[in-house]
């Protein structure tokens, strides 16, 4: 009986292997592709779940202190939060946010001003310009509003002076 496969040993079937996905490179991966999508249309309930259920868990806790221990992560963190410190909008917002959190304090007992019902915790600015005129929000109210229509951070589009 002859093997569908050209390999008589384990090394050649490697090398074969190898030679095959090298030049069907393209095709495997739009395969994949395909495959990836198909799969998460049918579980997509399912893989929500497990996901939630891995953002709660201490092994996603444990990989990304191990993930920002390394060398290289560390170098590139600090190297980018060193230039964006140093822009003048930036370390003028920062100015701000330091002054309102040591000049006014939330009052205990005050409800979020947006949805009246859990206790503020955050301060809101709408305008940095004017750095007093603040809204005291809870935490997932506070988060709605730093979120635009993507889902992704909205970053502040006035600019100081």
């Amino acid at each position: 009986m002859k093997s569908s496969m050209p390999y008589k040993n384990q090394i050649d079937k490697r090398r074969w292997y190898k030679r095959y996905f090298k030049k069907n490179k393209d095709k495997i991966k739009s395969y994949q592709k395909e495959y990836k999508k198909e799969y998460y249309l049918k579980n997509k309930d399912k893989l929500l779940q497990q996901n939630k259920k891995y953002q709660k868990s201490d092994n996603r806790k444990r990989y990304l202190m191990s993930y920002r221990k390394q060398k290289c992560v560390k170098a590139k963190v600090n190297e980018y939060a060193k230039a964006y410190h140093k822009k003048p909008e930036i370390r003028a917002i920062n100015r701000v946010r330091e002054k309102t959190r040591y000049y006014i304090k939330i009052p205990k007992g005050l409800l979020c001003q947006k949805c009246h019902v859990r206790l503020a915790k955050h301060r809101h600015h709408k305008d940095y310009r004017n750095p007093f005129l603040i809204e005291f929000l809870c935490t997932s109210c506070h988060k709605t509003i730093h979120k635009n229509e993507n889902g992704t951070k909205k970053l502040s589009s006035k600019k100081l002076d």
